[in-house]
């Protein structure tokens, strides 16, 4: 769980334990957390960053952290990550303030993987189950930006969502369904949650029975 530092519970959830050892003091809190399938002892931290860096690695499950200092990453908030579902050496990492970034070495070395990006404030970032080179990414004032080619480039898959619904801002709400990978659910803050069933050509509005302006997590 990620709030201002790690915790963790190993008893389903009935009690936890802080695991934030070297996460760097600057950080404003965990925003996202994502566990190698493959390892469980491996996982990745995105950080609010106040300053410094904003991506941690723990290969110790938890018990202690190293911030990753690659000289490609920004010292900025990452709140996307996405471990490829057929090759847990590839790792996906999307900031705020300097958009995707892809390892092929379990966060050793990275890369950039912004092209097709108008602005580089992303929010969420989404892997499908099955798929190893379908990925899909929130920009924030942007929408709803979607790769095919393992993030070689991004392209705008927004129809059906529009700026006026607050696409983006800080909602961060993005999964894809898990038994099949054409169906996506996605919120926002003043338009509530949308559902896509063909791999983000066209976006509907599913709220049915929810509150206004729901859509803040899925």
């Amino acid at each position: 769980a990620g709030t201002t530092g790690v915790y963790k519970s190993t008893n389903g959830g009935a009690t936890w334990v802080q695991v934030s050892t070297g996460i760097p003091s600057s950080s404003l809190g965990v925003a996202t957390i994502a566990i190698d399938r493959a390892n469980p002892s491996l996982l990745y931290a995105g950080l609010f960053a106040s300053s410094g860096f904003g991506l941690v690695r723990s290969t110790d499950a938890g018990a202690t952290w190293i911030p990753m200092t690659s000289s490609v990453l920004p010292k900025a908030t990452f709140d996307g990550l996405a471990i490829d579902p057929t090759n847990s050496s590839i790792v996906y990492a999307a900031s705020m303030n300097g958009g995707v970034f892809k390892s092929l070495d379990k966060s050793v070395t990275w890369t950039d993987s912004s092209t097709g990006f108008p602005t580089f404030r992303i929010t969420a970032l989404a892997i499908g189950p099955t798929s190893s080179t379908t990925l899909y990414a929130r920009v924030r004032d942007a929408g709803m930006y979607k790769t095919t080619n393992a993030g070689g480039n991004w392209a705008l898959s927004n129809n059906g969502l529009s700026a006026s619904l607050d696409v983006v801002a800080y909602a961060s709400a993005l999964v894809v369904d898990p038994s099949n990978p054409s169906v996506l659910y996605t919120g926002t803050f003043s338009g509530g949650t949308f559902k896509t069933t063909n791999s983000g050509a066209n976006w509907t509005p599913v709220n049915n029975g929810l509150p206004a302006n729901s859509g803040g997590a899925l």
